[in-house]
């Protein structure tokens, strides 16, 4: 509730157990009493405890304003490939991943099953786009830098679609890089015997990237 100096007041509930207590007391003190004497006092300690409850709770509890302007937020994101990835480029930024050089024991160990485990991970790249040209209409393909070296483009569709999306101040741009030599370690059910066989297969894939924006949206 708001009161006239703008302040929003929310009840406070020793009133309305102090209510209670009264009501409770009155009805011991005057209806009760006529069954056993003792309501009488009973009556009349609630009707007193009910009163300095009332007294004590008439400050009034105050809170913040409610901020309207607060309207609920999600985390959308949307990836564009990054054709022509550089992969000289993208290797300066890889580390190595030591779970790569563990053997097939260790693996199983560790409960490593059905995933693929790069040779090298790719940390977060923070991601710059190349300077909006007056072209009209505007080009249909963005140069990507990340740490200040070009590691790709993205065209066509994508490109008008993440040029729009980068205009929005709040808007996150990263880079995510996957691909390169890796492992598996299989665990699957030999229907014959029933049991669990595992076997460790290695291969290699090309290097691939997407820019992943992370914009705020009101919730639906």
């Amino acid at each position: 509730m708001k009161n006239y100096k703008g302040e929003y007041e929310k009840k406070n509930p020793g009133e309305t157990l102090g209510l209670v207590l009264v009501l409770l007391g009155v009805f011991c003190a005057v209806v009760l009493m006529f069954v056993r004497d003792y309501f009488a006092t009973i009556g009349i300690i609630l009707f007193l405890a009910g009163l300095l409850l009332l007294k004590y709770s008439k400050k009034k509890i105050v809170a913040e304003p409610a901020d309207y302007e607060e309207i609920p937020e999600e985390i959308r994101e949307y990836e564009f490939e990054i054709v022509d990835l550089r992969d000289q480029e993208v290797m300066t930024q890889a580390v190595p991943d030591p779970d790569y050089d563990r053997s097939a024991q260790d693996l199983e160990q560790a409960q490593l099953y059905n995933t693929r485990i790069y040779r090298y991970t790719f940390p977060v790249i923070e991601v710059t786009l190349a300077q909006e040209s007056d072209e009209d209409p505007p080009a249909r393909e963005i140069a990507v830098f990340g740490e200040g070296k070009l590691l790709g483009h993205v065209e066509d569709e994508d490109a008008v679609a993440l040029r729009r999306l980068s205009r929005d101040e709040d808007a996150e741009l990263r880079v995510i890089v996957q691909g390169g030599p890796y492992k598996v370690l299989i665990r699957q059910q030999d229907g014959a015997f029933e049991s669990w066989q595992t076997t460790l297969e290695q291969g290699e894939e090309p290097f691939s990237g997407v820019i992943k924006v992370l914009k705020k949206v009101q919730a639906d």
